[in-house]
């Protein structure tokens, strides 16, 4: 539903604002991936190796970042109408 962050091929790293809302852990795993991607720009087993290193509960953020959508107030929503 939504992408929460990103990296590029240049190592730049982009966060969305919706993090705001989301627990800290859910941030913090966030955060753990993009950087990761500055070590391996894909994902491949590697990069998820290194996303473990630092990260090992990896499998339980992931499943609930499926849902991390549902934190953000629907006025943050785009097509909500509150968006000027």
């Amino acid at each position: 539903r939504t992408r929460w962050g990103s990296c590029t091929a240049g190592g730049r790293i982009s966060l969305n604002c919706k993090l705001l809302f989301l627990p800290r852990e859910l941030v913090r795993y966030v955060m753990v991936h993009e950087l990761c991607h500055r070590l391996e720009a894909n994902h491949s087993s590697r990069f998820w190796a290194h996303v473990r290193r630092f990260e090992p509960n990896v499998d339980a953020l992931n499943e609930q970042m499926r849902d991390a959508w549902k934190n953000v107030p629907a006025w943050a929503q785009p097509g909500s109408g509150a968006w000027l």
